[in-house]
């Protein structure tokens, strides 16, 4: 996201790190298995699940 010139790598950076963080505290205080939060948000074919699947290929990492 922050190497995609629309948004300023600031701003992408604050957004992917708030929502690791969101994602994180989703699992500590509802004790749910990330697995099955993932589930109650994602659609069979949606883009949610389209990027969770990018992010397992290895496509989710930190750019200089």
């Amino acid at each position: 996201m922050a190497r995609g010139g629309r948004v300023a790598r600031e701003v992408a950076t604050k957004l992917a790190a708030q929502t690791l963080l969101g994602s994180a505290k989703m699992v500590l205080e509802t004790g749910e298995h990330p697995g099955a939060l993932k589930d109650m948000v994602t659609s069979p074919g949606g883009t949610t699940i389209e990027a969770c699947m990018n992010s397992k290929k290895g496509s989710f990492a930190a750019h200089s």
